[in-house]
C-alpha cells in the first residue's frame, strides 16, 4: 500500500480514495484547501477532473505511524538483500520454504529492499502538494516526490519456483537451448548460444581447466546493471587476454571469457540490417570479423575491425581494393597476420571458333579467392593458395594452428593400374608459416574416409570431425597435421553430428558444441571429461515454468493458476494463495500453454492452445480446452470446435453460460456452452482482420476487446457485445488515447454498468499502459494513458475499483507500477519495492486476484539466466 511521499510524513490512508490522499497531504503540509489562497479565485484545487492521476512514489518517504522496522501490514521486516537472487547459482530460495512458515502469510519473514534503487528522487514537500493538486484541477498528471528516505516497505514478494512445482514425470524441460560456436585459448574454452524462452536469453559457458569442469559465464551491461535482452551471440574469438562474441548488432567483451560484458548495440552504420558476420578472429592488436552486406544478388564483402569491441571500423571491399568481392566468409587469425577466404568475381577470357573464325569471348564468373593482411587488418592483398591434385573444390576450413595457418582440401586420387584403378578420397592440408608461401603438409586418410565435417586449430594443435563409410563420425586429432589419431570413436551418432555447429582444440581434448533433437544443446571435450550434462551447470537450463492467469471459484474458496510447465499445460490449485498443489492433467505432446481459466456451476474450465515453435520445431496451433469439476483432476473438453489455427484466448462465465474468444484462422471467434459438455461457434458481425484478447460479463450480457490491424505498422482497439454470446456484434474502433501512434485492448473488466479496457499502446516508439472506460455496455470508449511507461501485464477487479499492473523500464530492467481507481478515471500510481518488484533485473506481475482484503499476484524476477517465478500477496492498494 503507497504512503503519502511528503516531507512532514503525511498520515498513511489504506482505502482511501486519490482525493482523499490529496487531502491528507494538503493537511499534513497545514494548509486549508477550502480556504483560497490570496490572489487566487475561490475553489483553487477542489476541482480534481477525471483523468487525473497521483503518483505516489514510495521509495523516498518516511511514514509517522509505521516505523522502518514493520512493514505496511505490520510486521517485521527481515535483513534479506532482495537483490539475492533465487536460481542465480542453482538454488532456489524462498521464504517460508524450509522454515515451515507459508510464504506470504502475515508471519512470514518478509524481504525489504537492498541497495540503491534506480529513480530515487528527493524533493519538497508543501511546493510539490500545491502543485500536485493544482495539476490535478487543469487535467494533468501529478507526481508527488519525497526527502531521500526509504519507506516503510509493503510485504516483498517472494521467489515461488518451489510452490508451483513441475511434473516429475517430465521428460524435457520445455526449452530450447542451443550452442552456436565456441573458442579456445590455452586451457580456456568458451562455448556460446541461447535458451530459447518468452525472449531468448544469451549463454557464455567456460571451463579454465581445458574442459573439466564448466560454469556459466556472468554477463552484465556496461553500467554494471542487467544486459539488454533479446539478441544472443553466434560468433566468438579470444586469446591474449581478451575476448569477444557477436550476434546481430548485439557485441559483448571479455578479459577472462568468464565475466562477460554486453556493450550497447552497434550502429547501424557499422552492424546494418543486411549486414551477416561469417567469421571472426582475434589478433594481437584486437578483432577482425568478416561477412557480407546487401541483398541476394548484389552483396559485397565487409570487413569490420576493432580494438577492443568498442569502436569499430567497417570496410567494405571495394575500399580495400579488394575489387568485386561478393562474400567474405572465412577468416583466421596468426598474431597480427590474417587470411580470408571469401567469392569474388573474375573476368574470364576463352578461345571460341565462329563461322570459321577464331576470336575470344571474355565473362565474369565467380570463384573462390583468399586475402592476405599483415597489419591486423587494416590493408588487405590477394594472395594464391595452392590447390592439391584432385581437389574438388575450395578448401572446406581456413584455420589457424600450430606455427601458421591451415586449410583444408577434399581430394579425390586415383591410385593403382588404368585398368583396375580406385578412387580413394581424402582430405589434404596445405599449411603457411606466415600466409604468404603455402606447401602441401600432409592429409587425412582413414581408410574409412567420406568427407569432412567440421576443421579446427589452436596453438596446441589441429582437430577434424570425418565422416565415415559406416555412418558413424570420427573426431581425428593431430599435432602437426602430418600424423592424425582417432579420440573417441563412436561418442558421437550421425544425426548428432549434423547438428554440431563449432569445434575447439584444448592441450588435451577437442570441444564441440551443437544441439540435439531433443531441443537441448550439445558439449562434449572428446579425449577429455565427455559429454557434458548442461542441466547440472548451475544456471544453464531453466525449465518452463510460467503463470499466465489467476482464477477463483464463486464462494474465493479456490484459486487456480493457469500456465505451463516443463513445455505442456499446468495448473496449480490453492485454498488459501500461500500453499499450492500442481492439478492432475493430461499429458501431451509438443508445446502446450494455457492462457485463462473460469469458474461456473458446471465446474472449471481453462482454454490455451497447443502447437507452435517448440522443441521438434514449428507445428500449427490447435485449441487446447480443459475441464475440471474439482479443479484437482482435468480431463480434455470434448466437442471443442478445432483444427490448425484455432486458439481461445480467454473465458468467462456468465447467465447465458460459458464464453470463451480468441482467433480461428486469422479471424476473432467465440464459442459458448451450457455444460461444459458441447461447445458450438457463435456468429454475428465479428469483422475480419481483428483479433479478441479477452471477455467479461455485464448485466447486459458479454463484451470481448481486442484489436484491428490498420496497416503494416498500426493496429487499432476495437469491441464487441453479445447478449447471450452465441451472436456477436462489433462495435466501433475505439479511439486511440492522444498522442498515442498504435494500440490494442488486452484486458476487460465490468464492475457493475462500467466497463474497463486495458492494453498498451505506442507513444514516441515508446510502450506506454492506457485504459478506456464504457458505460454503455461496450459500444463506446473513452481512452487515456496512464503516466510512467511501460507494458500492461495484469489487472483486476478489487472491492475498491480497478488495479491494473504494468512493468515499466528499459527492456530487461523493470520494475512493478500499479494503477488503481474507483472508477476508471482518476487513478492513483504507486510503486512497490523489495524483491520481486523492483530493483536490478525484469520484474512484472502476469496474473493478479484479490483475496479478501489482499491482492494476490505471480509475476516473475528475471535476471540474464532466466525467469524466477514470484508471489506476492499484499494489501490491496
Amino acid at each position: 500500500m503507497p504512503s503519502q511521499v511528503t516531507e512532514t510524513r503525511a498520515p498513511l490512508l489504506r482505502n482511501a480514495s486519490p482525493w482523499q490522499r490529496s487531502l491528507a497531504v494538503w493537511q499534513a503540509a497545514g494548509i486549508d484547501w477550502t480556504q483560497p489562497g490570496a490572489g487566487s479565485p475561490a475553489g483553487t484545487g477542489a476541482d480534481i477532473r477525471a483523468g487525473a492521476v497521483v503518483v505516489v512514489d514510495t521509495d523516498t518517504s518516511t511514514d509517522a505511524q509505521i516505523t522502518a522496522d514493520t512493514d505496511l501490514r505490520g510486521d517485521p521486516v527481515t535483513g534479506v538483500d532482495d537483490h539475492s537472487r533465487a536460481g542465480a547459482a542453482g538454488a532456489d530460495t524462498e521464504a517460508g520454504a524450509d522454515t515451515g512458515t507459508d510464504a506470504g502469510s502475515a508471519a512470514a519473514p518478509r524481504l525489504p529492499p537492498g541497495g540503491r534503487r534506480r529513480g530515487s528522487r528527493t524533493g519538497r514537500a508543501v511546493p510539490i502538494a500545491l502543485a500536485v493538486l493544482l495539476a490535478a484541477a487543469a487535467g494533468t498528471y501529478a507526481v508527488l516526490s519525497g526527502d531521500g528516505k526509504h519507506a516503510p516497505e509493503a510485504p516483498a514478494a517472494v521467489a515461488a519456483d518451489r510452490m508451483f512445482a513441475l511434473d516429475p514425470a517430465a521428460t524435457t524441460d520445455g526449452r530450447v537451448q542451443e550452442l552456436t560456436g565456441v573458442a579456445a585459448a590455452g586451457s580456456t574454452v568458451v562455448a556460446i548460444g541461447s535458451e530459447q524462452g518468452e525472449s531468448p536469453r544469451s549463454r557464455f559457458v567456460t571451463s579454465v581447466d581445458g574442459g573439466r569442469s564448466w560454469r556459466v559465464g556472468q554477463v552484465r551491461a556496461t553500467n554494471g546493471d542487467e544486459p539488454t535482452p533479446g539478441q544472443v551471440p553466434t560468433r566468438i574469438a579470444g586469446g591474449y587476454g581478451g575476448w569477444l562474441a557477436i550476434g546481430g548488432t548485439a557485441v559483448w567483451t571479455s578479459h577472462d571469457g568468464r565475466a562477460w560484458v554486453r556493450k550497447h548495440d552497434a550502429p547501424v552504420s557499422i552492424f546494418g540490417p543486411s549486414d551477416q558476420v561469417y567469421g571472426l578472429a582475434r589478433t594481437a592488436s584486437g578483432f577482425v570479423a568478416v561477412g557480407v552486406t546487401g541483398a541476394a544478388g548484389k552483396t559485397q564483402g565487409i570487413v569490420w575491425t576493432t580494438a577492443d569491441g568498442g569502436a569499430w571500423q567497417r570496410s567494405g571491399a571495394d575500399q580495400l581494393g579488394l575489387g568485386t568481392v561478393t562474400a567474405i566468409d572465412r577468416v583466421a587469425a596468426s598474431g597480427n597476420t590474417l587470411i580470408a577466404r571469401g567469392t569474388a568475381a573474375r573476368t574470364v577470357t576463352r578461345a571460341v571458333k565462329k563461322k570459321g573464325k577464331k576470336g575470344k569471348v571474355s565473362s565474369t564468373a565467380l570463384s573462390g579467392a583468399f586475402w592476405r593482411s599483415a597489419d591486423g587488418g587494416r590493408t588487405w592483398s590477394a594472395v594464391d593458395l595452392p590447390q592439391p591434385p584432385g581437389a574438388l573444390a575450395t578448401p572446406v576450413r581456413l584455420v589457424s594452428g600450430p606455427g601458421g595457418f591451415y586449410s583444408v582440401w577434399e581430394v579425390a586420387r586415383a591410385i593403382g593400374p588404368k585398368k583396375h584403378q580406385n578412387t580413394v578420397r581424402s582430405a589434404v592440408l596445405v599449411s603457411s608459416p606466415d600466409g604468404a608461401t603455402w606447401s602441401e603438409t600432409g592429409q587425412i586418410g582413414q581408410p574409412d574416409y567420406a568427407g569432412l565435417d567440421r576443421f579446427g586449430g589452436s596453438d596446441t594443435g589441429l582437430s577434424a570431425l570425418m565422416k565415415t563409410t559406416g555412418g558413424k563420425p570420427a573426431v581425428l586429432r593431430s599435432a602437426d597435421g602430418r600424423t592424425w589419431q582417432r579420440l573417441g570413436d563412436g561418442a558421437l551418432s550421425a544425426d548428432l553430428a549434423k547438428n554440431l555447429t563449432g569445434l575447439a582444440v584444448l592441450p588435451s581434448a577437442t570441444v564441440v558444441v551443437g544441439s540435439q533433437g531433443t531441443g537441448d544443446g550439445y558439449l562434449s571435450a572428446l579425449g577429455g571429461a565427455g559429454d557434458v550434462d548442461l542441466a547440472k551447470i548451475p544456471g544453464m537450463v531453466h525449465p518452463d515454468r510460467t503463470i499466465t492467469a489467476l482464477a477463483t471459484s464463486g464462494s474465493g474458496s479456490q484459486i487456480v493458476a493457469v500456465g505451463s510447465g516443463n513445455g505442456e499445460a499446468a495448473i496449480w490449485t490453492s485454498a488459501d494463495g500461500r500453499t499450492w498443489q500442481r492439478a492432475a492433467t493430461p499429458r501431451g505432446t509438443g508445446p502446450q500453454r494455457l492462457s485463462a481459466a473460469a469458474y461456473g456451476p458446471r465446474g472449471w474450465v481453462a482454454v490455451g492452445y497447443a502447437g507452435g515453435s517448440g522443441l521438434a520445431g514449428a507445428v500449427p496451433q490447435v485449441p487446447l480446452v480443459m475441464t475440471s469439476i474439482d479443479g484437482a483432476a482435468w480431463r480434455p473438453a470434448t466437442g471443442f470446435p478445432g483444427g490448425a489455427g484455432v486458439v481461445p484466448s480467454a473465458v468467462t462465465y456468465g447467465p447465458a453460460g460459458y464464453v470463451a474468444v480468441g482467433n480461428a484462422g486469422g479471424k476473432p471467434a467465440a464459442w459458448w456452452s451450457a455444460d461444459l459438455k458441447t461447445w458450438r461457434r457463435a456468429g454475428g458481425d465479428i469483422g475480419d482482420g481483428r483479433w479478441m484478447s479477452d471477455v467479461t460479463v455485464t448485466p447486459a450480457g458479454y463484451v470481448a476487446v481486442g484489436g484491428r490491424k490498420m496497416d503494416a505498422n498500426t493496429v487499432q482497439p476495437v469491441g464487441w457485445t453479445s447478449t447471450d454470446g452465441k451472436k456477436w456484434t462489433a462495435a466501433a474502433p475505439a479511439p486511440l488515447p492522444p498522442g498515442a501512434a498504435t494500440g490494442a485492448f488486452t484486458k476487460v473488466l465490468a464492475r457493475g454498468e462500467v466497463l474497463l479496457a486495458v492494453g498498451s499502446a505506442t507513444v514516441g516508439a515508446q510502450p506506454q499502459v492506457f485504459s478506456a472506460v464504457s458505460v454503455d455496455g461496450g459500444r463506446l470508449w473513452q481512452p487515456q494513458l496512464l503516466p510512467g511507461g511501460g507494458e500492461f501485464t495484469s489487472a483486476t477487479l478489487t472491492a475498491q475499483g480497478f488495479l491494473v499492473a504494468a512493468a515499466a523500464g528499459a527492456p530487461g530492467r523493470t520494475d512493478v507500477e500499479l494503477y488503481s481507481s474507483a472508477d476508471g478515471h482518476t487513478w492513483l500510481r504507486s510503486r512497490p519495492h523489495g524483491n520481486g518488484l523492483d530493483g536490478r533485473g525484469a520484474q512484472g506481475l502476469t496474473a493478479l486476484t484479490t483475496i479478501g482484503a489482499d491482492l494476490l499476484a505471480v509475476g516473475v524476477n528475471g535476471d540474464y539466466l532466466g525467469d524466477t517465478t514470484t508471489l506476492w500477496r499484499t494489501q490491496v492498494p
